[in-house]
């Protein structure tokens, strides 16, 4: 309603890796609980209230990672509802010629 997010039905949050399509790319990086936090003004799109720090290596089925999506989740089921992360940067790139695998870094935060 309004500007209140109401999370009374949510159970936990989960963060994928995803292509430019939005497809999955394997299984979830993460899973956030929820927290016990009453629906108010104040709460609504705070930064602050949920975050994950994820190092991926972006190598074999996550090669193509593009950005990471955060789903819903109610009852055990996830929802068709997904907030996206901007695209990934890649913190740590080296000329290909000195290095073998990619790892990235990315806070998604909902």
């Amino acid at each position: 309603l309004g500007a209140v997010i109401d999370e009374t039905y949510v159970s936990e949050y989960r963060v994928y890796a995803v292509d430019e399509n939005d497809t999955r790319l394997g299984e979830a990086l993460a899973h956030v609980q929820k927290k016990n936090i009453p629906p108010t003004l104040d709460f609504c799109c705070n930064a602050d209230v949920y975050s994950v720090r994820l190092e991926l290596n972006l190598v074999g089925e996550r090669a193509a990672c593009h950005h990471v999506m955060v789903v819903l989740v109610v009852g055990g089921l996830e929802l068709p509802i997904a907030a996206a992360s901007p695209a990934l940067v890649d913190r740590k790139f080296r000329p290909a010629a000195t290095i073998t695998t990619t790892t990235t870094t990315t806070t998604a935060t909902i």
